[in-house]
């Protein structure tokens, strides 16, 4: 958890998750889990840690019993260039945390079934994601690299494709003098 904070942090960085989300009472994705940290951590925006009754009462949504949660006040802030999102059940409103400057982009996954309690094999995803990564090396754009990313899911079966939030013309290539 402190890890990923931390790669978020960085300037003309790429940061991918590649894990679970921490699913609220809707099935929709709470927050980011980070079970191999003591006390299974996750880091949860500050928006989403609410629910709401059937009349409309808010009430707050607790964490299950041993997680503890790192409550991000304002969502996700990222410095990164590029951050790629693998996870179940990552609704409008979770991405809708991720406060993006120009020059940003965020990778994430489109269900092919949402009904279907939006489930992501992360195992295909992280293939993917090594693709797309490899066309960000070679000077690809962020759109270039998730058209690649949609051809290596196709490839794979996957019952997922990839779309791009934020600036799909963020790339790595050198800036010429």
């Amino acid at each position: 958890e402190t890890g990923f904070k931390e790669a978020l942090a960085v300037t003309n960085g790429v940061v991918a998750y590649i894990g679970h989300a921490g699913l609220g009472p809707s099935n929709n994705a709470l927050g980011l889990c980070f079970p191999s940290s003591p006390g299974d951590l996750g880091i949860v925006p500050q928006a989403l840690t609410i629910g709401k009754t059937d009349d409309g009462t808010p009430y707050p949504i607790l964490p299950a019993a041993g997680v503890k949660w790192d409550i991000l006040e304002n969502g996700f802030a990222p410095k990164a260039k590029v951050v790629f999102l693998a996870a179940c059940a990552l609704d409008d409103n979770f991405v809708a945390q991720w406060h993006l400057q120009p020059g940003q982009a965020l990778i994430v996954p489109v269900y092919n079934v949402p009904a279907e309690k939006q489930q992501m094999d992360l195992y295909k995803a992280a293939l993917e994601w090594q693709y797309m990564l490899a066309q960000l090396a070679n000077g690809k754009s962020v759109s270039e690299a998730v058209v690649g990313g949609n051809w290596a899911a196709t490839q794979n079966g996957a019952a997922h494709s990839w779309q791009v939030i934020g600036d799909g013309s963020v790339n790595f290539r050198a800036s010429k003098q």
